[in-house]
């Protein structure tokens, strides 16, 4: 499918005509749509730049594309000449007029009108409307994540969360990002809100019950909430080790405040030093590495907070990717062993240099190697061993983690979220201990070639099992 883009000179607005359409062209060039601008010039300028097009050469330039491309869409950015459109019509483009306005709002028209073309050439294919923020949707656009063209039955488009789906093309299947879309909402706790936006989408999506969504609101909050994920992280580690994975969970406590005696109520809590403050709020990647005590008063990470144990595991985390029953697994550098420079601390009676509290955005970066590195004689300086790769078991839990262990990790998660699209973090111990320290929704699949399939897939299970649910209720 190509999209032609015509622009008319008598149009008033041809300057803003003309700069929407190379902006719906570069748009549609990310979504790999073959387009073609047809630029109607009247003056010499313009000639000079575009090659001239008037009515009767603009027609032959359709006959011309109608032999190139299978079909073809006509879009026009102003009035176009009666010729134009008959020809249009005679070589069976389908057309679309837009005014020239908003950029943003042209190219979301276009390819979800493009998805309804695809629906109905292809029977028995699927739209899936996605709502993420722009940056999210461009990086899973280039990982083949998002193909406009039907693929396996499947094509994506674009929704707009600001309007109303009554204005918008029909859909399936809804993937969405919910998360990109907070709000700080003081009083409720650890657990951030959704913007006014999100909620109002799905109060649309209660009238619309053959919609699929992937995954629903609350589910996804299971895992915003890092209380309520650190229980549940709790559970599952139980359950690991029923079935034979030497699973550890770490302690860890929600603070509100940092109250006087926090620090002796943690140590009869059980917690030792190092330990990680995380975020509980909207700002939910601002974290902290306690390495002393004293770190409490400056701490900078946003209250609510869970306040964790960290494990040491040798600078290196496996990163797993769940996309419905598939399980994909990269390692890749972490935070380093920090109990040497706990003990430095403790132990040094001048100054070492060496922060009490280190805080970081781990959305951002990660503190995967540290300047303080000068660790005790006879040990490794923190991190020395994420750059290496070669951290005790490295290799072979890697191994390990493949063959078995990380599916059935995902399945105990998969149970306990009911999420289809999810990610987890897992870290080994110098004692050959698993810690799952991170769960997140939807994550990126970075690098994951064989993830685009297996989205499709997961999609076209859903769908079918909400189907099936839908058909019992009645």
């Amino acid at each position: 499918m190509s999209v032609v883009v015509h622009i008319s000179g008598e149009d008033s607005c041809h300057d803003r005509s003309l700069r929407l359409g190379s902006a719906l062209a570069s748009t549609l060039a990310q979504h790999k749509v073959p387009t073609v601008l047809i630029l109607e010039c009247e003056s010499a300028g313009e000639a000079a730049l575009f090659q001239e097009l008037h009515p009767i050469a603009a027609k032959s330039a359709l006959a011309q594309l109608s032999t190139q491309f299978t079909s073809s869409f006509l879009v026009s950015l102003s009035p176009a000449p009666e010729a134009v459109l008959t020809a249009a019509a005679s070589l069976r483009f389908a057309t679309l007029r837009l005014s020239a306005e908003d950029p943003a709002q042209a190219s979301l028209a276009v390819l979800q009108h493009l998805a309804q073309l695809h629906r109905q050439q292809q029977p028995g294919c699927l739209v899936v409307g996605y709502v993420m923020k722009r940056s999210r949707q461009l990086s899973l656009l280039a990982e083949g994540l998002l193909p406009l063209k039907p693929v396996e039955n499947l094509c994506f488009m674009p929704l707009d969360i600001t309007h109303n789906l009554a204005s918008q093309q029909p859909f399936d299947i809804l993937l969405q990002k919910p998360t990109d879309y907070l709000v700080e909402t003081p009083g409720c706790g650890s657990v951030p809100g959704f913007t006014p936006d999100m909620l109002r989408l799905h109060e649309q999506l209660g009238g619309l019950p053959r919609v699929c969504i992937v995954d629903p609101l609350p589910q996804v909050q299971g895992v915003m909430d890092r209380a309520a994920l650190a229980a549940l992280l709790d559970r599952v580690a139980g359950e690991a080790r029923q079935a034979g994975v030497q699973l550890h969970s770490p302690r860890w406590r929600l603070v509100h405040q940092l109250e006087p005696g926090l620090q002796q109520r943690l140590i009869e809590a059980g917690l030792r030093l190092p330990l990680i403050v995380a975020c509980g709020v909207s700002e939910s990647h601002q974290m902290a590495l306690l390495l002393h005590w004293d770190g409490l008063q400056g701490l900078e990470v946003p209250l609510p907070a869970v306040i964790q144990e960290y494990v040491d595991h040798g600078g290196l985390v496996w990163k797993a990717y769940v996309a419905g029953d598939k399980v994909f697994m990269t390692q890749r550098k972490s935070t380093p062993d920090l109990q040497p420079l706990v003990e430095q601390l403790a132990n040094s009676s001048e100054d070492t240099g060496i922060p009490s509290c280190i805080g970081f955005d781990s959305l951002k970066s990660l503190p995967t190697a540290l300047p303080w590195s000068a660790a005790a004689p006879g040990q490794e300086p923190a991190g020395a061993s994420s750059a290496s790769g070669a951290s005790k078991g490295g290799k072979q839990q890697s191994r390990e983690l493949r063959q078995g262990t990380v599916e059935l990790l995902a399945d105990l998660l998969r149970r306990q979220l009911q999420l289809t699209l999810f990610g987890y973090d897992v870290v080994s111990t110098s004692t050959g201990e698993l810690v799952v320290i991170d769960v997140n929704f939807f994550p990126s699949f970075r690098g994951i070639s064989e993830a685009p399939k297996a989205l499709r897939a997961a999609l076209l299970a859903r769908h079918t099992e909400h189907l099936a649910q839908l058909k019992a209720s009645v």
